[in-house]
């Protein structure tokens, strides 16, 4: 029996159809993080959006698509509320969250934008041009989006969509040629081909719907071959994709060996410090004391060198004696170089009346000699500096340190020698807090001689919350886009050690937890004596990346001309 549905019923149901394609894709984007970890989710959280921008107009679909961002970063950022308990004051925190996830919802909303409009265009041409903009057009847009966001006012690469698979090894294997761009592209990829197939099964679908209902759903008449290849072409690169990355993991393996690789042990120490805030007199010696005990355990299994985290030094060198003799002291019974995040200080010339403060890393030889010094380069704003302090140098004082910082200018290259042989000596890269973050950063280091990275942070301003664990997450595509590994020291959670291919090996406690306790992991390396450059070390995103920014910004340009021609009359 057919029952028809009275006309008003259907528009109803299809008014909060968008809005549903907004709520889906922010609840199955945001599974993909912890604490629910769902990453299988990821090759399908974004087909609600995809959708929406195939069949809703441009504007409409900037609208929903931005809703869906919002949601997705208000959940997925919930981790800054746990900087009220760490002197940020509640309203201006939750203020930061609202603004930031309404910034960061606007790439969502270009997205979906710029492909409504092609989509536009393609609906009036052949049907073949609907292939290529599944399978190259789409992707290139939703990259294009990423690598805006991770550049503009600063950048913040945070969460970028081949994050929700890293703990996929062969997916995120792509990350060699195009960074982590190119796992999000390939993610995306899939999301569009399954986007295809759930049209493909709604059309069928409509054949047995009621006539009212029937009419609403889209049914571009596609011949059948064209059909099939929207969804199975996108999937097929997929599979491709995962069987290479199968494929380097398999080479990867076989090829350590003795003849090929030098081994070097690296100590990490996690001495879980409270951030700033909590810190009194009483804290920072306990620190040291705990920082020194630990170091010292460490020194019984014999590292080539020691990594210690940002900040583990709670005061400013070189004017703190006790600070630098810690450091010092320690480097000489261990008989190791030791790697320390610490603040410093610099007159700055002609007349040194005035100071320069950085953030910075150094390195202890053996002999308690300060072989080299790195200041970070990528600051955080509000937390050390604050955006416009240059002209008005009065709210350099909102800073948590009350001194802004002053950005480093070079890569940090730390020579290191190994304990056994002072003749063999590794280059080491010096990455600060979310440096990790920025993948030029790491690249830089690696095409000055760096064959390993080391990553000194400080979660502490968040522990208790979900963002040590994320955190981890973005830096794993540091490792994979240069193929060599990466040491993180952290004050509290995730100190590890993620090698090459992207395999993680933490530091845990009895109970399986990364974070809020003090240790100390004896890392084992295997360098290779023979280094290749990776295709993303020598291009980086030209490759992929900025191509797919100028193809977004191309899309998006003829739409602003006609805003601003209709401003233009309006006045």
């Amino acid at each position: 029996m057919n029952i028809d549905i009275h006309p008003r019923s259907t528009n109803r149901m299809f008014k909060i159809v968008p809005f549903a394609c907004s709520v889906l894709s922010a609840f199955f984007l945001w599974s993909t993080l912890p604490p629910l970890d769902q990453s299988a989710n990821a090759w399908y959280a974004l087909v609600p959006v995809i959708l929406l921008a195939r069949f809703c107009a441009p504007g409409r679909a900037f609208r929903f698509a931005w809703l869906g961002g919002f949601l997705y970063w208000c959940a997925s950022l919930l981790w800054l509320w746990q900087l009220i308990g760490n002197g940020g004051p509640l309203p201006l925190v939750l203020l930061g969250q609202f603004l930031l996830s309404a910034y960061m919802a606007l790439f969502w909303g270009l997205f979906a934008f710029a492909s409504a409009r092609l989509w536009q265009r393609a609906n009036t041409c052949h049907a073949a041009w609907r292939l290529p903009l599944i399978c190259l057009a789409e992707p290139l847009l939703w990259v294009g989006t990423e690598y805006l966001r991770s550049h503009l006012f600063t950048g913040f690469p945070w969460n970028l969509l081949g994050v929700s698979v890293s703990q996929n090894l062969p997916a995120i294997q792509l990350a060699s040629f195009g960074g982590v761009y190119a796992v999000s592209s390939l993610v995306f990829l899939v999301n569009a081909g399954l986007a295809s197939l759930v049209i493909r099964i709604f059309v069928s679908f409509a054949k047995i719907l009621p006539a009212s209902l029937a009419a609403r759903i889209p049914n571009p008449q596609i011949p059948k071959l064209l059909n099939s290849l929207q969804s199975l072409l996108p999937l097929a690169f997929g599979l491709a994709a995962i069987m290479y990355g199968v494929r380097v993991i398999q080479h990867e393996l076989r090829v350590v060996s003795p003849d090929t690789h030098d081994t070097w042990h690296a100590g990490l120490v996690q001495p879980n410090t409270p951030s700033i805030f909590e810190l009194t007199d009483d804290i920072v010696l306990r620190q040291r004391d705990e920082l020194q005990n630990l170091t010292r355990q460490l020194a019984a299994l014999k590292p080539d060198f020691i990594l210690w985290p940002e900040s583990a030094i709670l005061a400013t060198l070189p004017y703190d004696r006790p600070a630098y003799k810690l450091a010092r002291d320690a480097a000489l019974h261990a008989n190791a170089s030791i790697i320390t995040g610490c603040a410093e200080v610099r007159t700055r010339p002609p007349n040194h009346k005035t100071y320069d403060f950085y953030n910075a890393m150094w390195h202890f030889d053996a002999t308690g000699a300060v072989r080299e010094t790195y200041h970070k380069q990528h600051l955080v704003p509000f937390g050390e500096y604050i955006p416009g302090g240059v002209f008005i140098p009065a709210i350099n004082k909102l800073t948590p340190g009350g001194q802004p910082c002053t950005p480093g200018q070079q890569p940090g290259l730390f020579s290191i020698s190994k304990r056994d042989s002072q003749n063999l000596q590794i280059t080491a890269g010096a990455l600060i807090c979310f440096e990790d973050l920025f993948p030029h950063l790491s690249r830089a280091a690696i095409r000055a001689g760096a064959r390993l990275l080391l990553n000194a942070t400080n979660d502490a301003w968040f522990e208790g919350s979900l963002e040590p664990e994320i955190h981890l997450r973005q830096s794993i595509f540091r490792a994979v886009e240069t193929r060599v590994p990466l040491l993180r020291a952290t004050n509290t959670g995730v100190t590890c050690l993620v090698d090459s291919l992207g395999r993680v090996t933490r530091l845990q406690n009895g109970a399986g937890s990364c974070v809020s306790f003090p240790g100390f992991m004896n890392a084992t390396l295997s360098i290779p004596r023979d280094f290749a450059p990776t295709p993303y070390t020598r291009h980086g995103d030209l490759l992929l990346a900025q191509p797919a920014a100028l193809f977004l910004l191309l899309c998006l340009l003829p739409a602003a001309w006609q805003w601003c021609r209709r401003a233009t009359k309006k006045k």
